[in-house]
């Protein structure tokens, strides 16, 4: 695993640590907040890894 998937995975398991004690403390605009981190790391990891096929020029599945 390198740098930039390790550091993907700590983004969305940081953004679901943040919604779940969100939704503990009942606070939610903390949960908005962490969903938006958690989905947007799943997202930027989906479109990095799409581009990165792209441009080596590999069949996509």
């Amino acid at each position: 695993m390198n740098r930039a998937n390790a550091f993907l995975i700590f983004i969305i398991l940081g953004g679901c640590l943040i919604t779940v004690l969100a939704v503990l403390a009942a606070l939610p605009f903390l949960v908005m907040i962490g969903s938006l981190i958690a989905g947007g790391g799943a997202l930027l990891g989906i479109t990095a890894t799409w581009l990165n096929d792209l441009i080596e020029g590999e069949d996509p599945k």
